[in-house]
């Protein structure tokens, strides 16, 4: 059974999700596996910035 669950909780996102599509403006500007991805909160706020120049950061 296929489900689309639009949401801004990133938090319900990764409880529930097994792949993730991000959007801006209309347009995809992510997709892929969540459990697969590498550093998932960086990604979509690099996504949702809509800026190449952004760079993720790991704090301790």
């Amino acid at each position: 059974m296929a489900m689309l669950f639009i949401t801004h909780d990133l938090g319900v996102i990764f409880k529930m999700a097994y792949d993730l599509c991000v959007m801006q403006s209309g347009e995809i500007v992510w997709h892929g596996p969540v459990k697969n991805t590498p550093d998932p909160i960086s990604r979509i706020h690099i996504a949702l910035a809509g800026s190449k120049y952004l760079v993720p950061k790991n704090f301790s």
